[in-house]
């Protein structure tokens, strides 16, 4: 099942003799392509939850997948480099060079840079040496053409004819004696080459006019580039050289000239390269970015072929022949297998990981999914700087949440509140900078680029203006009023004498509160917001009433911002600040900012609990169970909301869908069974429904259509198969298992016969449970495939309780394995008669420095004495002192310890022992599922060891940690057990005159040494097989081992 709308397209049909009788086509169906679910093709465009829950779907999901072939699909978001800004950077630490990216505006996403280089062999203290006058050292390469040109010729070809010109469009000073010292080997350069086509042959001179020196400059770069194609060198700068500017050759020169400018200052240390990890300098490409490069891409092959197919009927005749749906059809194979055509900037397809199985484990891995981000590079090179956050990524990126291994700092989350924009119209921003006086470039004089500031507009060179500071100022306070767009950025970089402003896609902004005189705009602190006559405010209402705006990170730059409110109102007066953080929390993605007092947690045990446990945690992923059919699925059966929580949970409306219980949690040793990180756990919480859980597992089959029988098969069709008749008790007369009825290992659950005997017999072919799978039919479903074969599901459920093994956590990123269940009379219990569901060893805090669990045990403590739930957002400045107090007004100890009573002995304990609720979850990793056994399977055909793999049947792995637990333990035989007679034993014979192994040829039964020519001296060894394996691969190799036995 494919959840897709139809798409259409316009074509334009007309005949060769009669151009002037065109007829337009409208509508023209190209087949369906994938619809995100929540986008506004969807039919669950805003649908609230009541009307969600009517049509069968689950009232809190957020939408942004997609459906195919049945399965949930994500496009998970790529970090791409810019394709419009200019950058500047150190190249291959012999010179710099600045890179324009441009993106082709034909059917196809490559991307061209226009690079403008400076270029040295050695540097010395003080500067460089300068280059031979017969070679340039500022050159250009232009998209498409291989050689570089010279900087210099370039400009000449664009019309910068005279020496004042090319000064003035660079942007130099006359007096600057270090920029021209580098730029002249260019310049004397430029004139060797262009001299042989200004010389006249009849003055015996040459030609300095205008026209002239532009001519030569045109021919000279003809022959540089070396193109084979018939066009002028000025059709090619036309087509190749910043095709997004037209055809304004002055307005090309001025960004050629800009770039020169920017590498020469690089050289001399005037200008920081920039850096090109900041977020400035990248962009996110989301799902309808990717799904416009992969159309785009079908959509140019369609029109190749469609060509191709139209000269081939003008030549020979005969039917137009094209495959009608390719874009679809192309949009689905890339879904199913995750390749995608073109991956943005890149040439060469890309190798899967783009479109991944959406994670449902629980809502909050869900949301966590679907806000991921991933930069496109190699993950397996060091890349250290892009894999570093930096000052960018702070209330962008959640700080502490990363992957593991390969791809660890490349695939990020994004924060809480940061925001991706849209594209916006570039119309208002041109009509500001006119009715401030901006001097566009069109009208700009060549004197007066060194004196005015420079405007820039997503990265092209615009206008030049006066003030950039003015400008700057004028154009934000535009924005407040709501005059320009608010995703619009701002950005003044007044020691540049630039100002750039960006409305493109791809940005990541964020809310900052505005402040003006030392205190936040409007005055809205925070109890001016609780006297207010609304309770909620929208970003909306927020952004038009001038309180917050969103920040880009290439203006935040040039912000001073500060953490709180309390830092403002502290060094308010000290400090010219121009922004407040609306809350330092915000910092962190939607799985960090759920922790309680994260602040006061490792750093290591954040990032555990935000990439790891919170997506293994079981929750209950679904409010409408019924119309889901997963694979696997856990839900926990009795979720509760945590007493102490984030103001982010009532946000995310995670309140409903929890992943996790209320324990009641005892920190002492007890009985020596919880060691390290072990749990010891009440059977009598766990009876009453405590981490008790539902297991769903989907089973389903295809009945294809006029080969299959939906039919449970006769008792002599199953004897035919070795399979025991009651195998089939459990099904119905339809073929499928009653719904309620339990199915363990062995039971067919699908009964499938062959709709024609073969030789008179009709054929089982029914399905049956693997080893394992268990459970009780919940719900049957039978649906139809596109080819109208009948699709049978078959969902089993099955009531999963703790056992020893299983995984547990709580939010800190304190995991736990339990290592024992006790009865509750032998647990200690407190002198109000309270017993734990929890104990966990106190060593665990000092080395995991889990501090945030203790605080959240104490505050949870007063919250269920009290009756109220408390906040424990991170970075909040409240004083934990006064949990104490309060505590002990209420008659508890203040540091929440307590006498308690063991359970074994009655004696009161000696010591008091922290107790209190603690919120805790129970992860996916169970020991039942976890559950392995083997007596005998397959092997590797080549090593003939077991096979990996639990579903086919593979060995139990005893790695080096196992060898070394079993040798403290003094058990030799199980360790030969284990290592060889179960895994591959092999008998090889020996020859002890030679010593080298004997192989058997042919069929005779006597082994003769090849050496010796004798059988005797023959010796047999139990090996590994491996071991012969390797015996003979070094004996390939030239490396001759010799086997010395006992008797040698």
């Amino acid at each position: 099942m494919n959840y897709n709308e139809k798409s259409s397209m316009g074509s334009l049909n007309g005949k060769e003799e009669e151009i002037e009788q065109e007829e337009t086509v409208k509508n023209v169906s190209i087949g369906r392509i994938p619809v995100m679910v929540g986008s506004s093709y969807c039919r669950l465009q805003g649908c609230g939850e009541k009307v969600s829950l009517e049509k069968g779907h689950c009232a809190f999901d957020v939408g942004g997948y997609f459906i195919i072939k049945g399965s949930e699909k994500v496009l998970i978001t790529q970090e791409e480099k810019s394709r419009r800004l200019i950058c500047t950077s150190l190249r291959n630490g012999k010179g710099f060079h600045a890179r324009y990216p441009l993106a082709n505006k034909g059917m196809t996403s490559r991307i061209s840079n226009v690079i403008v280089s400076f270029k040295y062999d050695v540097e010395k203290e003080g500067g460089f040496i300068d280059a031979p006058e017969k070679k340039p050292n500022v050159v250009a390469r232009i998209p498409f053409f291989r050689p570089e040109i010279n900087a210099v010729v370039l400009l000449r070809a664009l019309g910068i004819t005279s020496d004042r010109e090319l000064i003035e469009i660079i942007g130099l000073d006359v007096e600057d004696t270090k920029m021209f010292d580098l730029i002249r080997p260019s310049l004397k350069s430029a004139e060797l080459e262009m001299l042989g086509y200004l010389w006249d042959d009849e003055k015996k001179r040459p030609r300095y006019g205008n026209q002239d020196i532009k001519d030569a400059a045109l021919l000279t770069i003809k022959k540089n580039l070396n193109s084979r194609t018939e066009e002028s060198a000025s059709q090619i700068l036309d087509r190749c050289l910043f095709p997004d500017l037209g055809y304004n050759d002055l307005m090309k020169a001025m960004h050629v000239g800009y770039m020169i400018e920017q590498v020469l200052t690089c050289c001399l240390g005037r200008r920081k390269e920039d850096f090109s990890d900041s977020l400035s300098m990248r962009r996110l490409e989301l799902a309808g970015d990717l799904l416009l490069l992969e159309s785009k891409s079908k959509l140019f092959k369609f029109r190749r072929d469609l060509q191709r197919a139209l000269q081939k009927a003008l030549v020979k005749g005969g039917a137009i022949c094209l495959q009608k749906h390719i874009v679809p059809f192309s949009l689905e194979n890339a879904f199913s297998t995750g390749n995608w055509a073109q991956a943005p900037g890149v040439l060469t397809p890309r190798e899967g990981g783009l479109v991944v199985p959406l994670d449902r484990a629980n809502p909050l891995a869900t949301l966590s999914h679907l806000r991921q981000t991933e930069l496109s590079v190699n993950s397996r090179a060091k890349l250290l700087d892009s894999r570093y956050p930096n000052l960018s990524h702070l209330g962008r990126f959640c700080l502490v949440q990363t992957s593991d291994g390969q791809k660890c700092g490349l695939v990020k989350s994004l924060a809480f509140s940061s925001h991706v924009t849209t594209r916006s119209s570039e119309q208002p921003v041109i009509e500001a900078l006119k009715q401030f006086s901006a001097e566009f470039l069109r009208d700009v004089q060549l004197e007066n680029i060194k004196r005015m500031s420079k405007v820039f507009l997503n990265g092209r060179w615009i206008a030049l203006h006066e003030d950039t500071r003015t400008l700057a100022r004028s154009m934000r306070q535009m924005r407040r009023n709501m005059n320009l767009h608010y995703e619009v950025e701002i950005a003044d970089d007044f020691l540049r004498k630039e100002i750039r402003i960006s409305s493109d896609s791809g940005r990541i902004i964020r809310p900052l509160l505005i402040v003006t005189e030392g205190r936040p705009s409007g005055f809205i602190l925070d109890f001016q917001l609780k006297l207010s006559n609304k309770e909620k405010w929208t970003r909306k209402e927020l952004l038009e009433a001038g309180i917050i705006e969103l920040i880009g990170p290439e203006e935040e730059a040039g912000c001073i911002v500060a953490s709180d409110l309390e830092d403002l109102k502290q060094n308010g007066h000290l400090k010219h600040f121009t922004h407040c953080e609306i809350h330092p929390a915000l910092m962190f993605g939607v799985s960090a900012s759920l922790i309680p007092f994260a602040n006061h947690n490792h750093s290591l045990r954040v990032l555990h609990q935000a990439q790891k446990h919170c997506r293994q945690a079981i929750g209950y992923y679904s409010t409408y169970l019924p119309a889901r059919a997963d694979t696997n699925g856990q839900n926990l059966l009795y979720p509760q909301k945590p007493l102490v929580s984030t103001r982010f949970f009532d946000l995310l409306k995670r309140n409903e869908l929890a992943n996790g219980q209320n324990s009641i949690v005892a920190v002492c040793p007890y009985m020596g069974f919880n060691q390290e990180d072990s749990l010891i756990m009440n059977q009598s919480s766990i009876d009453r429904g405590l981490f008790n859980s539902a297991h769903y597992r989907c089973f389903s089959t295809v009945y294809k259509q006029s080969q299959e029988v939906m039919s449970k098969p006769a008792e002599s069709d199953a004897r035919r198969n070795n399979r025991p008749f009651f195998a089939y008790s459990k099904l119905d007369s339809d073929g499928l298992p009653g719904i309620g009825s339990y199915c363990s290992t062995g039971d067919v659950i699908f009964g499938k016969v062959s709709a024609f005997p073969e030789n008179g017999l009709y054929k089982d072919r029914s399905i049956t449970l693997k080893g394992c799978e268990k459970g009780r039919v919940d719900r049957v479903i039978l649906a139809s495939d596109d080819a109208e074969n009948v699709v049978a599901r078959v969902i089993l459920r099955e009531k999963l309780s703790p056992v020893i093994g299983d995984k547990f956590s709580s939010m800190h990123g304190q995991k736990g394995v339990l290592g024992l269940i006790v009865h509750e009379y032998d647990l200690p219990f407190t002198i109000q008669g309270m017993t734990p569901d929890v104990i966990i060893n106190p060593h665990a805090f000092p080395s995991r420095q889990t501090v945030g669990q203790l605080l959240e045990c104490h505050f949870a403590k007063t919250a269920a004495i009290k009756g109220k739930y408390f906040d424990g957002t991170a970075f909040n400045r409240k004083p934990i002192s006064f949990i104490t107090k309060e505590l002990n007004c209420l008659g508890y100890n203040q540091w929440g310890n307590e006498k308690m009573v063991n359970g074994q002995t009655g004696e009161l304990m000696d010591a008091k022992i922290f107790i209190g609720p603690s919120f805790y979850q129970r992860l996916t990793k169970m020991a039942e599922r976890q559950l392995k056994y083997r007596r005998q399977g397959p092997t590797h055909p080549l090593t003939r060891q077991p096979v990996e793999d639990r579903k086919r049947h593979g060995g139990i792995r005893i790695g080096e940690m196992e060898r070394d637990c079993l040798l403290g333990h003094g058990v030799a035989s199980n360790i030969q057990e284990r290592l060889f007679l179960l895994s591959d034993p092999y008998k090889v014979y020996v020859c002890q005159g030679c010593s080298t192994m004997v192989t058997k040829e042919g069929h005779k039964l006597v082994r003769i040494c090849k050496f010796c020519k004798t059988s005797k001296h023959m010796v047999s060894l139990d090996v590994p097989y491996a071991c012969k394996l390797l015996y003979q691969e070094l004996l390939s190799m030239g490396v001759f081992l010799r086997l010395k036995t006992e008797h040698d």
